[in-house]
């Protein structure tokens, strides 16, 4: 019999096996990360039909019962599809138990069967065994594409068996990472097992666990590779290698995990396993492969100008998306619905720094194409206030914009939609010669103070500002943004924005940066880094923040700057 494909799929997630190799019962414990979710789960079990004074043909189309972690018993009957025999004496059978693994969940779980019995005197009884193979999801783990084959291949002895393994997807581009988890029945401790890519040129495969040569050892595995310690294991009927005593061991029966990523290739669909042995004969019931999949990572930056004008302020926003993953992505699409009190500026629309067919706009979609591994693309269009606005009231404007794209993960795969966000800019225009609210307990009910570690550094250095923003008024303060916009040559270092000592890796200081409301006397340390890679105009690099804010129970939206600070900054260390 051939293998049978019985799962493939992408998940965040990986794959297990947990098994074991006793008469007529057997305990084996299924470890998953805590809150997984199983997607998928099948009992493969196998055994030998003739034993010492005993034949099991009879019994051979049996069900088996499966035992879950709280104690529930269920009867399970072998799926016809899978069933098959594996020379006279042998068979093989399975089932899909998803919906019973996913409701048990991980824990000890007990199989009895009296399809096959063995005997503590009957040393040459061929096999027994069962496995649970177990294919499920969860958050914390890389995106893979998962795949499960099941079915009886014999290797006869001093022969080698071909069989193809397919159902799965290989990333289209990038490194390949991959394992192949396998159970194996019957293996004797006199002679060798190989096994191999069967390609022109066959690489072999390593299991760590191997002893004098032996690919498969009859040991069970955990997906760590360390021998499990979660089975009871099987009586004392086989020989360890190096000493060629019986020890306590998996009645021959292997659970392998076996690293494939040097034998991997991109857009790879399928491949062919070559089983061999030197006298030894032995079955493979079931394989399952997991491979990372490369997938894109899109961010997207939205930048705009500041102006405290009012009539016919033209604002320029600047979106920067760029592809930090290792695989491409098709069909990008910048949307912006635009601002409240704002007009898209007719052709002003330009794609690293070209201007746009006149047609393009954002509210509509602006298409950019692909972006490979590590390209970036620059979108510009400019916004104005429309001319009969004439506003007494102080307007704040909040705007971001989205990234459409399309990708394909593996070779013959689906293709994916993602839809990812800008960070929230800000803008505040005051209206003018509008008298400022009054706060008692100040007449600067904020205050900001920028401090630095160094005032002089070399071209190159990585620089530390510390802003303390403190509510000094009476009354509490809200719609806190914080925003400092760099000078040219200054390179925001991303992911160390630091807000009262607690990592905000999102949060961006051209952008603008939300400290959302500041009760009377409280203060708020906002730290982060950047690098300057040219020199600026006098060599002397000149930084300071702007604080918007609103006083509860006021329509008015203020602002406030912090202290300049001046770093001097030399080419070389002189």
């Amino acid at each position: 019999m051939t293998l049978m494909l019985r799962f493939s799929g992408n998940a965040s997630g990986d794959l297990t096996f947990a098994g074991n190799a006793l008469g007529v019962s057997s305990i084996a414990e299924l470890l998953l990360p805590p809150e997984s979710r199983v997607l998928y789960a099948e009992l493969v079990w196998a055994g030998s039909l003739t034993h010492i004074r005993s034949n099991l043909h009879i019994s051979k189309e049996a069900p088996i019962h499966l035992t879950t972690p709280e104690g529930t018993k269920f009867r399970i009957q072998a799926d016809p599809e899978t069933a098959s025999y594996i020379g006279e004496n042998e068979y093989f059978r399975s089932a899909n138990v998803t919906d019973i693994i996913q409701v048990g969940g991980a824990g000890a779980y007990i199989v009895n069967s009296t399809s096959t019995s063995m005997r503590h005197k009957d040393t040459s009884c061929k096999l027994i065994g069962w496995t649970l193979c177990v294919i499920y999801e969860h958050t914390t783990l890389p995106l893979r594409n998962l795949s499960l084959n099941v079915g009886g291949v014999r290797v006869n002895p001093s022969s080698s068996v071909t069989t193809t393994i397919s159902g799965f997807g290989t990333p289209l581009s990038g490194p390949v990472a991959g394992k192949l988890a396998m159970c194996i029945g019957e293996r004797d401790e006199h002679h060798s097992d190989l096994l191999e890519i069967a390609t022109a040129n066959p690489i072999d495969l390593t299991n760590p666990n191997d002893v004098f040569a032996h690919f498969f050892n009859s040991l069970q595995v955990e997906n760590s590779n360390a021998l499990t310690t979660h089975s009871t294991l099987a009586m004392p009927y086989n020989y360890k290698n190096e000493t060629g005593t019986k020890i306590v061991s998996s009645r021959r029966w292997d659970i392998s995990n076996i690293d494939i990523s040097q034998s991997l290739s991109n857009s790879q669909t399928s491949a062919m396993f070559q089983f061999r042995t030197t006298g030894d004969f032995y079955n493979l019931y079931a394989a399952g492969i997991s491979i990372d999949i490369n997938q894109p990572q899109l961010e997207v930056t939205m930048r705009v100008n500041r102006s405290d004008k009012l009539e016919e302020q033209a604002l320029t926003y600047s979106i920067v998306v760029q592809n930090t993953g290792m695989t491409s992505v098709e069909s990008v699409i910048i949307t912006d619905s635009l601002a409240d009190h704002t007009l898209l500026i007719p052709e002003s629309v330009c794609i690293n720094r070209k201007l746009a067919p006149p047609d393009m706009n954002p509210t509509d979609g602006i298409f950019v194409g692909t972006l490979v591994p590590e390209q970036s693309i620059t979108v510009i269009y400019k916004v104005k206030m429309p001319a009969h606005s004439q506003h007494s009231d102080t307007i704040s404007i909040s705007n971001k914009a989205f990234a459409k794209f399309q990708y394909r993960s593996v070779a013959d795969g689906p293709i994916v939609e993602g839809n990812i966000s800008s960070n929230e800019v800000f803008f505040v225009i005051q209206a003018p010669q509008k008298a400022q609210a009054v706060v008692k307990g100040s007449p600067i009910p904020l205050k900001v103070k920028q401090k630095i570690a160094n005032k002089s550094a070399y071209l190159g250095d990585t620089l530390y500002f510390t802003f303390k923003v403190t509510n000094a008024s009476d009354s509490p303060l809200e719609h806190v943004i914080f925003t400092n916009n760099f000078e040219d040559g200054t390179k925001f270092i991303p992911r160390s924005v630091n807000i009262n000592g607690k990592s905000n890796p999102k949060s961006k200081p051209a952008a603008g940066i939300s400290l959302l409301n500041l009760e009377s006397g409280q203060s708020v340390e906002i730290s982060y880094c950047v690098k300057q890679i040219s020199l600026p105009k006098n060599h002397k690099l000149r930084n300071h923040a702007t604080v918007s804010y609103r006083p509860v129970g006021s329509t008015d939206t203020l602002s406030i700057r912090s202290n300049i600070v001046v770093i001097k900054l030399e080419e070389h260390e002189k």
